[in-house]
């Protein structure tokens, strides 16, 4: 995955810094949803947030370390990204937090959609 002089391919580190991004969305949309309680706090939706934000390091993981089985990675935190920005769309159609923890998980989501089909040899 790294290049001759160290780096990654764009497209990868675009995808690590994305899922990066979503998995801090997560937990702190997570605490934001903790916070107001009711619906924001029902068990499936909090445990979205967990699952997208544990999917998302582990798929960061994934490239950085160059496995080359990123790509399946990639295809389950596509998956999640879009299942926890569906989530918070659904219940907080008019918070602020919520909806910028959706565009989060949207970039991660496209991201990982393209890199999924990516099945070249990385390692």
């Amino acid at each position: 995955m790294p290049t001759i002089d160290g780096h990654f391919d764009p497209t990868i580190q675009q995808c690590i810094q994305n899922c990066n991004d979503a998995q801090s969305s997560c937990l702190r949309t997570m605490e934001h949803c903790l916070g107001l309680g009711g619906k924001h706090a029902q068990g499936d939706h909090i445990r979205l947030f967990l699952n997208c934000a544990q999917i998302c390091r582990a798929n960061a993981d994934f490239m950085l370390t160059g496995s080359p089985f990123y790509h399946l990675t990639c295809a389950a935190c596509a998956v999640l990204c879009a299942q926890c920005a569906d989530s918070c769309e659904a219940v907080g159609p008019d918070d602020a937090v919520m909806l910028a923890c959706a565009d989060t998980c949207r970039r991660a989501e496209a991201t990982c959609k393209e890199l999924s089909r990516d099945t070249r040899q990385v390692a």
